[in-house]
């Protein structure tokens, strides 16, 4: 992350503190998520060791990423779903991403497959308007911090995800569909940094500033930062 003069470690996550309140959602998209391929990334840091029915990224009857009451990952888009272990003895900040192309679904921890199934592509039939981070609709709320998060209407092969993963980016990189950081300074909205040219994606969000707190606590500069390739 950048940093200060005085090498103060610059930058925020969001924290959920996992009551039915804590969530971000977004009540429509400006920009559109596609059915045909999705990558959805985000650095996690989870309260509990084995987060358990929790979800990090919900849109209903489309995809959703979490963890299931197993504590596994799970990755799922229209009834189908690909499930990958979680390990994480030290509740360190951990990157994650699940991946839909036209013939598989696949869950990344920072640089590997954990899991990967194939998936024969089918086209979502009906799709919920609102899009949440922290929740999904059934009421399984996250809770831990959410760093960096990005959504990309292509799938990401494995060398892309572990090249760029630990590097901020520019927000214009091809397919980027959103974009969140979530640095703002203000309390109870976020936006999306990601655009083409001079047009923003404009994929901007709410949440309930009492039940979701902008944090401090983030990836260290060795895990996300500005970097070259």
């Amino acid at each position: 992350r950048l940093e200060s003069s005085d090498g103060i470690q610059l930058g925020q996550s969001v924290y959920l503190n996992g009551n039915s309140q804590s969530y971000l959602k977004l009540d429509s998209l400006n920009t559109p998520f596609t059915d045909s391929a999705l990558t959805v990334e985000a650095w996690i840091k989870p309260d509990d060791a084995a987060p358990k029915n929790q979800v990090i990224f919900s849109r209903g009857g489309q995809y959703e990423l979490g963890f299931n009451a197993a504590g596994n990952l799970y990755f799922s888009y229209n009834g189908q779903t690909v499930t990958g272990s979680y390990i994480n003895p030290n509740q360190s900040f951990v990157h994650v991403a699940g991946i839909h192309s036209n013939d598989s679904l696949g869950i990344m921890v920072n640089d590997s497959m954990v899991a990967r199934i194939a998936a024969p592509f089918q086209a979502a039939g009906s799709v919920d308007k609102i899009v949440y981070i922290g929740r999904n609709t059934a009421g399984n709320n996250f809770k831990g911090y959410i760093d960096e998060m990005r959504v990309w209407n292509i799938a990401l092969s494995q060398s892309l995800i572990a090249r760029d993963y630990t590097r901020m980016l520019a927000g214009d990189d091809r397919g980027l569909a959103a974009y969140w950081r979530f640095d703002e300074t203000i309390k109870d909205q976020f936006y999306d940094a990601s655009h083409k040219n001079d047009l923003y994606n404009q994929n901007d969000g709410v949440m309930n500033a009492a039940d979701v707190v902008h944090s401090d606590i983030i990836p260290s500069s060795d895990q996300l930062s500005l970097k070259a390739y």
